[in-house]
């Protein structure tokens, strides 16, 4: 399912480029790449964001329902 977030984010226009990580959680990376903004969606806060701290501007986009990657992934495999 990872494979399938990262290609429907992929095109969007607005992603320079994504990683995928094993941690539990995304702080090696995000402190090695210090990104100039770090987006998370309506369902965090920005307090509990990991990583913040290395970002120059951190975004909390708001949640639409049936608008998150995985409702997107789940519809097109209901199309197939």
């Amino acid at each position: 399912q990872e494979l399938d977030r990262a290609a429907v984010l992929s095109a969007l226009e607005s992603v320079d480029y994504i990683v995928m990580f094993d941690e539990d959680t995304p702080i090696r990376i995000v402190s090695e790449i210090k990104p100039d903004v770090l987006v998370k969606g309506g369902d965090y806060t920005l307090e509990s964001v990991i990583g913040r701290e290395h970002a120059h501007e951190t975004v909390i986009l708001p949640y639409l329902s049936g608008k998150s990657t995985s409702e997107i992934i789940k519809r097109i495999i209901k199309l197939n």
